[in-house]
């Protein structure tokens, strides 16, 4: 067997991981998008960069690598929701995830997220670390958390470990920032049951989709970093007060749908996981268990160096 065909018996037992790319003048980061992709030390990959006709250099970036990515297209849309949509009806991925123009993956992320499903076939929903790089592509050191007061004392590493583990409780009480999209990875099966769409309004249609996947499973954390967010000025999400006003309107409309008894219990439920929240987040052991309780926070994603294998921990 000689080496091209031992590459295709590789690539064929490996799940295909479908990475969609949207973009429209995304000449400053496009690059830096595409390398974290084609980089990556995964083969399975179907890379589909859909642009809306960009002016700015960006598609002739996008042409230098053209040997590298499956499906390129460039025409108008309305908006990256439309563009998502083009791309994810082209998918033919095992494995579906969204990367935007100005954010990049880790090395190694692809390959571990494909072990991670492969190892754990009962879940179908993960997220990895949240992290940050600056405009200029330089790593945030740090949790990136918004406020208009300094507080350093109370940001530490071990928040991590708390920011990047989510529940349908958890987040219908309110707490839902930092799931960030780039770093969430999905089964193809599971975005059959939602409806194979992103939202066509807002700018929080990652929330949306968010929301419909948790009508059919648990979103599972690993404790690794797989991609990162850039923070820049003019991107959609950099309006948080409209984002985070999205995203409660979602929960408000997601509570409607429940009859009066579950909204009650729901509401119970968010008031004590509120009050627990800072006892949870700073660790205080017996509060912090029972906030895991009432919250139904899932097991994590751990890797066994015994047994070489991702398996679920509680």
């Amino acid at each position: 067997m000689n080496t091209d065909q031992i590459h295709t018996t590789l690539v064929s037992t490996k799940p295909k991981i479908s990475v969609i790319t949207v973009c429209k003048n995304a000449a400053p980061f496009i690059r830096a998008c595409i390398e974290s992709v084609i980089n990556q030390s995964y083969a399975n990959i179907e890379f589909i960069i859909v642009d809306g006709m960009s002016t700015d250099g960006t598609i002739e970036i996008i042409q230098e690598y053209k040997s590298s990515i499956s499906i390129f297209i460039s025409e108008p849309d309305n908006s990256p929701n439309e563009a998502l949509n083009k791309g994810f009806k082209l998918a033919t991925g095992d494995i579906l995830c969204w990367l935007n123009a100005d954010d990049q993956f880790w090395p190694d992320a692809l390959n571990i997220v494909s072990e991670v499903f492969t190892d754990i076939p009962s879940i179908n929903w993960i997220t990895g670390y949240p992290t940050w790089f600056t405009e200029d592509g330089g790593l945030v050191n740090e949790l990136f958390i918004q406020t208009k007061i300094p507080l350093p004392s109370l940001v530490y590493d071990g928040l991590y470990k708390k920011f990047y583990r989510w529940s349908k409780k958890k987040i219908l009480s309110g707490d839902f920032l930092s799931i960030q999209q780039e770093s969430v990875f999905w089964r193809r099966s599971l975005w059959e049951s939602a409806n194979e769409h992103i939202a066509s309004r807002g700018i929080a249609f990652d929330f949306e989709l968010w929301l419909r996947f948790l009508q059919y499973e648990q979103l599972y954390s690993i404790p690794i970093p797989l991609s990162g967010f850039r923070v820049r000025d003019n991107q959609l999400s950099s309006n948080q007060k409209i984002y985070v006003a999205e995203c409660e309107n979602l929960i408000q409309e997601y509570k409607l749908k429940m009859n009066s008894t579950q909204r009650l219990i729901l509401e119970l439920n968010s008031i004590l996981l509120k009050s627990l929240k800072p006892f949870y987040y700073y660790n205080f052991p017996l509060v912090s268990k029972l906030y895991i309780y009432i919250a139904e926070l899932p097991p994590v994603i751990r890797y066994n160096q015994q047994l070489h294998k991702f398996e679920l921990e509680d």
